[in-house]
């Protein structure tokens, strides 16, 4: 649980304020330069799979890659943005501009 209203959202509702939802950009900084990156990454992954119900064990688990509260709910802030960006990308059939990769998904009847 993220430290603040004891509600598991301390870094967001618990502390917010005007830098409460970016650290300008830390996380992003981090995962191209640092070898703790692989803490965020498997974070991200156990939100996606878990549909955000991750265990206190893993936020444990980032915490021990080096990542605090504000870093915490950017991870959070990032996955949740993407996944909500590929579901109004999928209900609208948006064109994808960019070279495939290979990869296919079964089209919409």
């Amino acid at each position: 649980m993220l430290e603040g209203s004891g509600d598991g959202l301390g870094a967001i509702g618990g502390n917010a304020g005007p830098d409460a939802f970016s650290t300008g950009g830390r996380v992003y900084r981090r995962l191209h330069r640092s070898p703790d990156r692989r803490g965020a990454l498997h974070f991200a992954q156990q939100l996606v799979q878990n549909q955000g119900h991750v265990s206190d064990e893993e936020v444990a688990k980032v915490r021990q890659a080096g990542y605090g509260d504000a870093e915490i709910a950017e991870i959070v802030g990032h996955v949740a943005l993407n996944v909500f960006t590929n579901y109004f990308n999928t209900v609208a059939q948006t064109e994808v501009d960019f070279p495939k990769t290979g990869k296919s998904v079964a089209p919409r009847s």
